[in-house]
């Protein structure tokens, strides 16, 4: 019973929706500079990026690169899905917006560090 005053009291449930949400909005950005991320997906703030090779099917071998890589940038990911080629994202629930900023450009680089450089996404630049 503690623990659920806790959560209440503190705001955790909105505090995850809305960092959530940021982690969310983050990811797909990121998405649309790395055709390699097949998906983005997750509810609150648990968010799985899906890792694909150009005939769409499932690249465990970058999901797993790319999560080895985010531990060099110091996040904490873990591979999961049933196939391994989702890179699973899990923050505290008392996470602020500047971790998660921080979070996002970690895992960016960590993606760029595996895959090479962005690609601008359809309708940059025009």
């Amino acid at each position: 019973m503690a623990t659920l005053e806790v959560i209440e009291e503190e705001g955790l449930v909105e505090n995850a929706r809305v960092r959530g949400n940021q982690m969310l909005a983050g990811l797909k950005e990121i998405r649309a500079r790395f055709p390699a991320i097949g998906n983005v997906r997750g509810i609150g703030l648990m968010a799985g990026i899906e890792f694909t090779a150009p005939d769409g099917t499932a690249d465990a071998a970058t999901a797993t690169a790319v999560q080895q890589a985010t531990v060099e940038q110091r996040l904490l990911t873990l591979t999961c899905g049933p196939e391994g080629n989702v890179v699973r994202l899990i923050p505290a629930l008392i996470v602020t917006e500047a971790e998660i900023a921080t979070g996002l450009e970690r895992f960016e680089a960590a993606v760029a560090a595996v895959l090479g450089a962005p690609v601008a996404p359809a309708g940059a630049g025009s």
